[in-house]
C-alpha cells in the first residue's frame, strides 16, 4: 500500500522504518502546461496568462487545472486588484463575492 505523509518525523519509528521515501518536487512550467494541454478546458493561449497560471499553480497540476476550470484564475487576478488598490472598493468586493457565489456548489476550495 502507498502511505502518504507531509510530517515523516510525525510516524512512529517502527512504521518509519518500514517505508521507502519517495520525495516529489513541483512541476516545471512545461511540464504543468503539457498536463494541461490534456485537460479541459485546455490552458489560455495568452502568454501572459500561462505565466500567471503557472506562478499561481506552484507547480501543482491539480491547482493549475482548478484555476483553468473555473475560473480561478480571473477570481484571483481581480482579488489582487482589489488588495492593490489599497483602499476600501466595497462595490468591488461584493461584485467578486456575487460572482464567486454564483459558481457551482460543488466546489471545493482549499
Amino acid at each position: 500500500f502507498i502511505l502518504i505523509v507531509h510530517a515523516p518525523g510525525s510516524l512512529l519509528p517502527t512504521i518509519r522504518s518500514r517505508c521507502q521515501v519517495v520525495r516529489l518536487t513541483p512541476l516545471d512550467a512545461n511540464e504543468l502546461m503539457a498536463v494541461l494541454e490534456t485537460a479541459e478546458p485546455p490552458p489560455p493561449d495568452d502568454p501572459a496568462a500561462r505565466a500567471a497560471l503557472v506562478e499561481r499553480a506552484g507547480g501543482s497540476a491539480r491547482s493549475a487545472i482548478l484555476l483553468t476550470q473555473y475560473g480561478g484564475l480571473e477570481i484571483a487576478q481581480t482579488l489582487d486588484g482589489l488588495v492593490a488598490k489599497g483602499k476600501s472598493d466595497i462595490g468591488g468586493a461584493y461584485r467578486l463575492a456575487e460572482a464567486v457565489a454564483g459558481r457551482d456548489q460543488a466546489i471545493q476550495f482549499d
